[in-house]
């Protein structure tokens, strides 16, 4: 797969579509053609619709908590010596 001619993604509109985020940048890896392309659409992609910064920071709050309140329970749970 690796040696396959993955130039076609990059000439027909539909494949080129079809690929993720972080698919049309190795695309473009391979295919400098498309590259000044790959690179406006991220830049715009990210001028549009900025990281949501302050959701992120709550999920991951959310994990740490929900992290800290497990390792207590198990902590409780263990016999005392």
């Amino acid at each position: 797969m690796l040696d396959a001619d993955i130039g076609v993604f990059a000439t027909n509109l539909h494949l080129f579509e079809s690929l993720n985020l972080f698919e049309k940048v190795l695309l473009a890896k391979r295919v400098p053609g498309i590259r000044d392309t790959v690179h406006a659409m991220i830049s715009e992609y990210l001028e549009i619709s900025p990281p949501e910064t302050s959701l992120l920071q709550k999920q991951f709050e959310t994990v740490i908590a929900g992290t800290r309140m497990s390792l207590e329970r198990m902590a409780a749970a263990l016999p005392m010596s």
